[in-house]
Protein backbone atom coordinates (compact mmCIF):
# COMPACT_ATOMS: atom_id res chain seq x y z
CA UNK A 1 0.00 0.00 0.00
CA UNK A 2 1.30 3.44 -0.96
CA UNK A 3 1.61 5.71 2.07
CA UNK A 4 0.08 9.13 1.52
CA UNK A 5 1.99 12.11 2.85
CA UNK A 6 0.09 13.46 5.91
CA UNK A 7 0.58 16.97 4.51
CA UNK A 8 -1.36 15.99 1.40
CA UNK A 9 -4.20 14.62 3.52
CA UNK A 10 -4.22 17.78 5.63
CA UNK A 11 -4.37 20.01 2.55
CA UNK A 12 -7.15 17.93 0.98
CA UNK A 13 -9.16 18.16 4.19
CA UNK A 14 -8.72 21.93 4.31
CA UNK A 15 -9.87 22.24 0.71
CA UNK A 16 -12.89 20.03 1.37
CA UNK A 17 -13.86 22.10 4.42
CA UNK A 18 -13.50 25.24 2.31
CA UNK A 19 -15.73 23.73 -0.37
CA UNK A 20 -18.48 22.89 2.13
CA UNK A 21 -18.20 26.34 3.70
CA UNK A 22 -18.43 28.12 0.33
CA UNK A 23 -21.61 26.19 -0.49
CA UNK A 24 -23.33 28.32 2.16
CA UNK A 25 -23.03 31.38 -0.07
CA UNK A 26 -22.00 30.15 -3.53
CA UNK A 27 -23.52 27.97 -6.20
CA UNK A 28 -21.16 25.39 -7.67
CA UNK A 29 -20.74 27.51 -10.79
CA UNK A 30 -19.98 30.66 -8.76
CA UNK A 31 -16.94 29.29 -6.96
CA UNK A 32 -13.51 30.31 -8.16
CA UNK A 33 -9.99 29.33 -7.20
CA UNK A 34 -9.44 32.56 -5.26
CA UNK A 35 -12.51 31.89 -3.10
CA UNK A 36 -11.35 28.35 -2.41
CA UNK A 37 -7.75 29.21 -1.55
CA UNK A 38 -8.77 32.14 0.66
CA UNK A 39 -11.24 29.99 2.56
CA UNK A 40 -8.81 27.08 2.89
CA UNK A 41 -5.88 29.39 3.64
CA UNK A 42 -3.65 27.76 1.07
CA UNK A 43 -1.77 29.27 -1.86
CA UNK A 44 -2.89 29.04 -5.47
CA UNK A 45 0.24 27.01 -6.12
CA UNK A 46 -0.82 24.48 -3.51
CA UNK A 47 -4.29 24.29 -5.05
CA UNK A 48 -2.87 23.56 -8.51
CA UNK A 49 -0.68 20.80 -7.11
CA UNK A 50 -3.92 18.94 -6.38
CA UNK A 51 -6.34 20.08 -9.10
CA UNK A 52 -5.88 21.32 -12.63
CA UNK A 53 -8.74 23.83 -12.35
CA UNK A 54 -11.92 24.77 -10.49
CA UNK A 55 -14.07 22.40 -12.52
CA UNK A 56 -12.00 19.38 -11.54
CA UNK A 57 -11.99 20.55 -7.92
CA UNK A 58 -15.79 20.77 -7.75
CA UNK A 59 -16.19 17.40 -9.43
CA UNK A 60 -13.74 15.65 -7.11
CA UNK A 61 -15.31 17.22 -4.02
CA UNK A 62 -18.85 16.23 -5.02
CA UNK A 63 -17.84 12.70 -5.99
CA UNK A 64 -15.97 12.29 -2.71
CA UNK A 65 -18.95 13.50 -0.68
CA UNK A 66 -21.30 11.20 -2.58
CA UNK A 67 -19.04 8.25 -1.87
CA UNK A 68 -18.96 9.15 1.83
CA UNK A 69 -22.74 9.64 1.90
CA UNK A 70 -23.50 6.26 0.35
CA UNK A 71 -20.96 4.56 2.60
CA UNK A 72 -22.55 6.19 5.65
CA UNK A 73 -26.00 4.96 4.64
CA UNK A 74 -25.00 1.41 3.95
CA UNK A 75 -24.31 -1.37 6.39
CA UNK A 76 -23.87 -5.06 5.74
CA UNK A 77 -26.21 -7.41 7.56
CA UNK A 78 -25.41 -11.03 8.29
CA UNK A 79 -28.95 -12.23 8.81
CA UNK A 80 -29.65 -15.64 7.34
CA UNK A 81 -31.49 -15.58 4.07
CA UNK A 82 -34.30 -17.65 5.56
CA UNK A 83 -35.34 -14.62 7.64
CA UNK A 84 -35.99 -12.67 4.46
CA UNK A 85 -38.10 -15.04 2.43
CA UNK A 86 -40.39 -17.91 3.26
CA UNK A 87 -39.45 -19.43 -0.06
CA UNK A 88 -35.82 -19.99 0.95
CA UNK A 89 -34.61 -22.98 2.91
CA UNK A 90 -33.60 -22.65 6.56
CA UNK A 91 -30.40 -24.44 5.68
CA UNK A 92 -29.33 -21.77 3.19
CA UNK A 93 -25.95 -20.27 4.19
CA UNK A 94 -25.60 -16.82 5.69
CA UNK A 95 -25.02 -14.08 3.10
CA UNK A 96 -24.43 -10.35 3.13
CA UNK A 97 -26.81 -7.83 1.62
CA UNK A 98 -27.03 -4.02 1.65
CA UNK A 99 -29.31 -2.19 4.07
CA UNK A 100 -30.00 1.55 4.23
CA UNK A 101 -30.12 3.00 7.73
CA UNK A 102 -32.18 6.18 7.60
CA UNK A 103 -30.87 7.72 10.81
CA UNK A 104 -27.38 7.49 9.30
CA UNK A 105 -28.68 9.76 6.54
CA UNK A 106 -29.75 12.39 9.06
CA UNK A 107 -26.43 12.09 10.89
CA UNK A 108 -24.60 12.76 7.62
CA UNK A 109 -26.92 15.63 6.70
CA UNK A 110 -26.32 17.27 10.07
CA UNK A 111 -22.56 17.15 9.46
CA UNK A 112 -22.74 18.18 5.77
CA UNK A 113 -25.85 20.38 5.38
CA UNK A 114 -24.57 22.47 2.48
CA UNK A 115 -23.84 19.35 0.43
CA UNK A 116 -27.38 18.00 0.92
CA UNK A 117 -28.92 21.34 -0.06
CA UNK A 118 -26.68 21.64 -3.11
CA UNK A 119 -27.85 18.26 -4.42
CA UNK A 120 -31.32 19.65 -5.11
CA UNK A 121 -30.10 22.55 -7.27
CA UNK A 122 -30.41 22.32 -11.02
CA UNK A 123 -26.68 22.58 -11.67
CA UNK A 124 -25.99 19.68 -9.28
CA UNK A 125 -28.47 17.40 -11.02
CA UNK A 126 -25.71 15.18 -12.51
CA UNK A 127 -24.55 14.42 -8.96
CA UNK A 128 -28.10 13.78 -7.77
CA UNK A 129 -28.38 11.23 -10.58
CA UNK A 130 -25.17 9.56 -9.39
CA UNK A 131 -26.80 9.00 -6.00
CA UNK A 132 -29.97 7.75 -7.67
CA UNK A 133 -27.98 5.24 -9.71
CA UNK A 134 -26.00 4.07 -6.69
CA UNK A 135 -29.23 3.58 -4.74
CA UNK A 136 -30.58 1.63 -7.69
CA UNK A 137 -27.54 -0.64 -7.67
CA UNK A 138 -28.03 -1.33 -3.95
CA UNK A 139 -31.70 -2.14 -4.50
CA UNK A 140 -30.82 -4.54 -7.31
CA UNK A 141 -28.26 -6.25 -5.10
CA UNK A 142 -30.77 -6.53 -2.26
CA UNK A 143 -33.50 -7.94 -4.53
CA UNK A 144 -31.05 -10.38 -6.08
CA UNK A 145 -30.23 -11.68 -2.63
CA UNK A 146 -33.92 -12.16 -1.97
CA UNK A 147 -34.31 -13.83 -5.37
CA UNK A 148 -36.94 -11.25 -6.28
CA UNK A 149 -37.29 -9.09 -9.37
CA UNK A 150 -39.07 -5.92 -10.36
CA UNK A 151 -41.39 -6.45 -13.31
CA UNK A 152 -44.12 -4.07 -12.23
CA UNK A 153 -42.54 -0.62 -11.91
CA UNK A 154 -40.23 1.32 -14.27
CA UNK A 155 -36.81 1.30 -12.61
CA UNK A 156 -36.11 4.97 -13.30
CA UNK A 157 -39.41 5.98 -11.68
CA UNK A 158 -38.74 3.76 -8.66
CA UNK A 159 -35.19 5.03 -8.07
CA UNK A 160 -36.21 8.68 -8.58
CA UNK A 161 -39.08 8.33 -6.10
CA UNK A 162 -36.86 6.80 -3.42
CA UNK A 163 -34.01 9.27 -3.93
CA UNK A 164 -36.22 12.37 -3.89
CA UNK A 165 -38.01 11.07 -0.80
CA UNK A 166 -34.70 10.59 1.00
CA UNK A 167 -32.83 13.73 -0.11
CA UNK A 168 -35.97 15.87 0.03
CA UNK A 169 -36.67 14.73 3.58
CA UNK A 170 -33.12 15.55 4.64
CA UNK A 171 -33.23 18.99 3.02
CA UNK A 172 -36.61 19.88 4.53
CA UNK A 173 -35.35 18.93 7.98
CA UNK A 174 -32.29 21.16 7.53
CA UNK A 175 -34.31 24.11 6.21
CA UNK A 176 -36.72 23.89 9.15
CA UNK A 177 -33.81 24.25 11.54
CA UNK A 178 -33.56 20.61 12.62
CA UNK A 179 -36.39 21.16 15.11
CA UNK A 180 -37.23 17.46 15.12
CA UNK A 181 -34.97 14.73 16.49
CA UNK A 182 -33.11 12.64 13.93
CA UNK A 183 -34.74 9.46 15.16
CA UNK A 184 -38.20 11.01 14.77
CA UNK A 185 -37.39 12.13 11.22
CA UNK A 186 -35.96 8.73 10.32
CA UNK A 187 -39.19 7.12 11.53
CA UNK A 188 -41.27 9.52 9.43
CA UNK A 189 -39.26 8.91 6.26
CA UNK A 190 -39.46 5.19 6.94
CA UNK A 191 -43.26 5.42 7.25
CA UNK A 192 -43.48 7.36 3.98
CA UNK A 193 -41.41 4.69 2.25
CA UNK A 194 -43.69 1.87 3.39
CA UNK A 195 -45.93 2.26 0.35
CA UNK A 196 -47.66 -0.47 -1.61
CA UNK A 197 -44.86 -0.24 -4.16
CA UNK A 198 -42.23 -1.00 -1.51
CA UNK A 199 -44.24 -3.97 -0.27
CA UNK A 200 -44.81 -5.24 -3.81
CA UNK A 201 -41.04 -5.21 -4.38
CA UNK A 202 -40.23 -6.85 -1.02
CA UNK A 203 -38.10 -3.85 -0.04
CA UNK A 204 -39.61 -3.38 3.41
CA UNK A 205 -36.39 -4.54 5.09
CA UNK A 206 -34.09 -2.63 2.74
CA UNK A 207 -34.81 0.60 4.63
CA UNK A 208 -34.20 0.51 8.37
CA UNK A 209 -34.63 3.29 10.93
CA UNK A 210 -31.43 2.84 12.92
Amino acid sequence: MIKVDPRVIKTRNKLREAFLDLLKTHKLSQMNVKDVTNSARVTRGTFYLHFKDKTEFVHVMMESLIEDFVQALTTQSNKSSSSLSDDLSDTQPTAEYPVIYLQNAFDFAEQHPTFISALLTEEARPYFLVIKNKLGELIQEYMSFQEKSNKKYPEDLLYSYLTYTLIGGLNSWLKEGKIYAKGYMAQNVYDILQSNMIHDLHLTEFFQIS
